[in-house]
């Protein structure tokens, strides 16, 4: 309400003010024959400001300039011929026009912020109810994972196979809604600009093989042939490790879900001018050229029957590309086209190494191959 004041008295005194300079150029030049377009600047600023009725007293003031100092008898009030009326009409619907569609313009402004603020809440809210819906689903999951683990210790349950397989089927699908709640939490973190990245000097090449020993389950259980190429320097970064471990496993089980048995996935590691590069290539089934701008997009599914029947909600790249984001890199998306196999790029802005002392302990295991 305020700045709305505020505005009004400034588009009162500016329009008059504005009259006035128009007015005391029509004097100096009393023959200027544009002199009646100087008098729409002062109302179409009075209206683009405030609205109608300060472009509508910009407008008398107007009507009562043209008239004393335009019309004959000059500086006189008085209205002689048919024509001036019609002049002096004309500009006062010209001002009218303007004004209206200033009004309908600030109507229409007032409603579209509102509208941004009802937006604005709703999200809000439906991140709290994520966050919300995400921490009281963990309960009851530790509680369906405690009680397969006791099953799993009973000795019946050695005797049963049945049983031992009912355990893992439990245990196989309480790992997977863990797994998205995880996502969701982040989610509604990094929307909110609650995660902050605990830096440290880690080794590129140390962080991928961590990443690659986390997704070997997933690998070898749809019988993929995973390489991993890396330098024999180390490449330093500036990072959060657990964040950029999170990264390339969901880029490694992202690569193994949407990759038929037996495929082929690629692990490169790279130095660039000053970076950190790592691509993770598959020969799964691709991404169509439609897909690829929006591939980062929150719960966009480059296929969403198969991430249904896998169990994704579309959010893990978004959290991926933020996450990279935040370390002050890039992510790349590419692929020729539908069953043509997808290549992740990753590039991160590299730095110089650790103290000796702990460049003895960053040196990276070596990942066992997969058959």
């Amino acid at each position: 309400m305020q700045r709305q004041l505020q505005s009004s008295i400034v588009a009162y005194l500016g329009g008059s003010a504005l009259v006035g300079i128009a007015a005391l150029i029509t004097w100096l030049a009393p023959d200027l024959r544009v002199a009646p377009l100087l008098y729409v600047g002062p109302i179409m600023f009075s209206a683009w400001l405030a609205g109608m009725w300060p472009a509508m007293f910009a407008t008398v003031l107007s009507v009562v300039a043209l008239d004393y100092l335009m019309l004959e008898p000059r500086y006189a009030l008085g209205i002689v011929s048919a024509n001036d009326v019609l002049d002096l009409t004309i500009f006062t619907l010209i001002a009218i026009v303007t004004s209206w569609l200033a009004k309908q313009r600030h109507l229409a402004e007032q409603s579209m912020q509102q509208f941004a603020m009802q937006l604005q809440e709703a999200d809000r809210h439906k991140d709290e109810f994520l966050a919300v819906l995400a921490h009281e689903l963990r309960n009851p999951l530790a509680a369906i994972h405690y009680s397969s683990q006791l099953i799993e210790l009973d000795r019946e349950c050695e005797r049963n196979e049945n049983l031992q397989s009912s355990c893992r089927v439990i245990r196989d699908h309480v790992d997977q809604l863990t797994g998205l709640i995880d996502e969701l939490l982040d989610v509604g973190r990094i929307r909110s600009g609650k995660i902050e990245l605990e830096r440290e000097v880690v080794d590129l090449r140390a962080v991928v093989n961590e990443a690659c020993t986390t997704c070997n389950p997933a690998i070898r259980q749809r019988n993929h042939d995973l390489t991993v190429s890396q330098p024999s320097e180390p490449i330093w970064l500036d990072a959060d490790p657990a964040r950029l471990r999170q990264v390339l496993v969901n880029l490694l089980n992202n690569a193994a879900k949407y990759t038929d048995p037996g495929g082929q996935i690629e692990v490169l590691v790279d130095r660039g001018r000053e970076l950190g590069i790592v691509r993770v290539r598959d020969n799964g089934v691709g991404i169509t050229q439609e897909m690829l701008p929006r591939v980062f997009e929150l719960f966009t599914q480059v296929d969403a029957t198969r991430n249904r029947s896998q169990g994704g909600l579309g959010i893990g790249l978004s959290i991926v590309h933020r996450l990279v984001e935040m370390h002050g890199g890039t992510i790349e998306a590419r692929s020729a086209g539908q069953g043509l196999g997808s290549d992740f790029i990753v590039r991160l802005p590299a730095t110089s190494g650790p103290p000796p002392a702990k460049v003895a302990r960053a040196v990276p295991k070596e990942v066992p191959a997969t058959p």
